[in-house]
């Protein structure tokens, strides 16, 4: 084909515009070609670097078309001349070159061919508007100067950006088929040689110019080989690559595969295996295939597989179950087996696939753990009648211990009124004598000097007055002997008003729903001791003006004490932090569990404080 163009052409100037002609036409004919073959496998391509360089070929012949037209000679543009169609030749080479460097962005995406259809129509229309209508496209040729700066430059600019595009070809080799590879590369290459020729004529139809077209003729030739006659010959590798190495990766994936995998028919007939269910029978792949799967199991089980593969329906098309397998060796082991019902998308049955996985060391596991369940079993049994006796002396040892805990606490409450008696009659008594004592010396110094011993005495009789009132107030409080004389009800009543009295403005709601006999003699002290507590706590932390005080009986004995204070952190009282505080709320939890009760506590900062202790009766 190059002798005969070579032939046509001729130093006459109509012999040269039928050899470009004709070297236009055919790469105008092949870019449309490589346009139908792509824009027609689009929804088949995995590649989109094939389509997007279709769409790019389809404008670049648009543009080398209107570049034929506009050829000097051809005499169809009124203004047609060396500029025109030079500048025509640059502009298709530009949107040439970019385009192939662009693709290489799409083998891995998608193109959006609305888009891409839009763009090409945008910049070919700038393009052909500011060559002839514009006349903004830069000069590239000057008669009797020859080619422009613009245009030399432009040409390795093309060369240095189709350079480009070889390498990231060669960088994304693995996309693309080896021949079809090897011929866009070489069509980019002489690519490159056809525009670095076209840098050296001063002539339309010079010797160089003549070159160039030779070169883009072969350069296009590739072109033709790489995507058309491969996309003919061999449409799979050129559309269907991508899946091709899918379906060879996953297959690598399913042979180096640890457990065992196959397909077998309706009927049971083994299809596929892959090596490892091969090893483990210890027979070829070739051997299995065509035998009947349930013939690998033992015979208890091979109903169960028939089973299992009936329950596969086109809605729940898995099952998984455990059978035993004869292995080599008569050796009983055991496999996972799950199985999957493969349907057309009729609905019918076509086969069905199964993925087994050796349980043999679980299911060894199992059977050793369940003989030791049972055994635990056993032993925790024994363990726990143990227990439950251990438990019944614990009651009976906690039941002794709180009467112990009752006696002491009645014991201390006894010493206490000891002391407070002892107090009362000892104390009180000899500072009475003080006080009569004192009288007397004040009448014997009367008879020497009145005046002056009498003014000397007298300040002693109120401080000791104030000792003797202390004194009987901490009688008093060490044991309330209210209680033993008028009972619980009188003693509260009388500790509120003196209560009241000194921590004056706070004033206290009592609701008794009780009688006196309601009360244990024992739990009368254990009352009033936490009532006496909680009391002092709120007059000393709490900052509230009211209390409620509630002592009722229902099926128990019920104290309830509140008030609208400050609250506090209950957890962080009770764990000691606060020193006294801690210590009372303790004390009156202490004194409630050690009687036989139950004590509470909430409280929040802020939020004020409810005490409940119940005992029952």
């Amino acid at each position: 084909g190059l002798y005969w163009i070579s032939r046509i052409e001729s130093p006459a100037l109509n012999g040269y515009l039928l050899f470009h002609g004709i070297v236009e036409i055919f790469s105008i004919v092949v870019a449309c070609a490589i346009f139908m073959i792509a824009w027609n496998s689009r929804r088949l391509l995995d590649n989109h670097y094939l389509l997007f360089m279709g769409i790019a070929f389809l404008f670049v012949s648009v543009l080398d078309f209107v570049h034929t037209l506009a050829f000097k000679g051809m005499a169809i543009f009124p203004d047609s001349g060396s500029n025109p169609t030079t500048q025509l030749w640059i502009a298709a080479r530009y949107l040439e070159s970019l385009s192939f460097l662009i693709a290489l962005f799409f083998i891995k995406r998608k193109v959006r061919t609305e888009l891409t259809f839009t763009v090409f129509t945008l910049i070919s229309g700038l393009l052909l508007l500011s060559i002839f209508y514009w006349k903004i496209f830069p000069d590239c040729f000057v008669e009797g100067s020859g080619l422009t700066v613009f245009k030399k430059t432009s040409e390795f600019i093309i060369s240095a950006v189709i350079l480009a595009a070889i390498a990231g070809l060669i960088r994304s080799r693995h996309s693309f088929d080896r021949g079809m590879l090897r011929f866009l590369i070489l069509g980019l290459a002489f690519k490159i040689v056809s525009e670095i020729s076209f840098t050296l004529y001063v002539d339309l139809y010079g010797i160089p110019n003549l070159i160039g077209h030779y070169f883009k003729i072969i350069s296009f030739y590739f072109f033709y080989r790489a995507i058309i006659q491969i996309g003919l010959q061999k449409p799979y590798d050129l559309l269907f690559r991508s899946l091709k190495q899918s379906e060879a990766r996953y297959r690598h994936i399913i042979e180096d595969q640890t457990e065992l995998i196959c397909r077998f028919s309706e009927q049971g007939r083994l299809t596929f295996v892959n090596r490892a269910f091969g090893r483990f029978f210890n027979q070829e792949e070739r051997d299995l295939l065509g035998r009947g799967v349930d013939a690998l199991f033992l015979e208890n089980d091979q109903e169960l597989l028939r089973k299992q593969c009936g329950s596969c329906t086109l809605q729940n098309p898995v099952s998984t179950s455990e059978f035993r397998v004869t292995a080599p060796g008569r050796e009983i082991r055991w496999l996972q087996w799950t199985c999957r019902a493969i349907y057309n998308p009729r609905g019918d049955l076509l086969e069905f696939q199964a993925v087994g996985k050796e349980i043999t060391l679980r299911k060894q596991a199992e059977e050793a753990l369940q003989k030791a369940h049972a055994e635990l079993e056993k032993r925790v049994a024994e363990r726990t009648k143990e227990l439950s006796q251990s438990n019944i002396l614990l009651k009976q040892s906690e039941t002794e211990l709180r009467r112990l805990s009752a006696k002491l606490l009645k014991a201390q409450e006894s010493e206490r009124k000891l002391v407070a008696l002892e107090l009362h009659d000892g104390i009180g008594q000899g500072m009475s004598a003080v006080k009569f004592g004192v009288e007397n010396g004040l009448q014997k110094m009367e008879k020497g000097d009145p005046a002056g011993a009498g003014e000397a005495l007298k300040p002693l009789i109120p401080m000791i007055q104030q000792t003797m009132e202390d004194v009987r107030r901490m009688a008093r409080n060490l044991w309330p002997s209210i209680l033993d004389d008028l009972g619980i009800l009188a003693a509260l009543s009388w500790f509120t008003r003196e209560y009241e009295k000194i921590y004056a403005p706070i004033t206290v709601e009592r609701r008794i729903e009780l009688e006196e006999k309601d009360v244990p003699n024992d739990l009368k002290i254990i009352l009033f001791r936490i009532i006496q507590e909680a009391l002092n706590n709120i007059a000393k932390h709490s900052h509230a003006q009211q209390v409620y005080l509630a002592l009722e009986k229902t099926d128990e004995i019920l104290l309830t004490i509140r008030d609208q204070g400050r609250g506090f952190e209950v957890e962080k009282m009770l764990s000691g932090d606060s020193s006294g505080r801690g210590l009372g709320l303790a004390g009156m939890k202490e004194r409630a569990e050690l009687s036989g009760g139950r004590f509470t506590i909430q409280s929040r900062p802020g939020e004020g404080t409810v005490i409940r202790a119940s005992w029952a009766v």
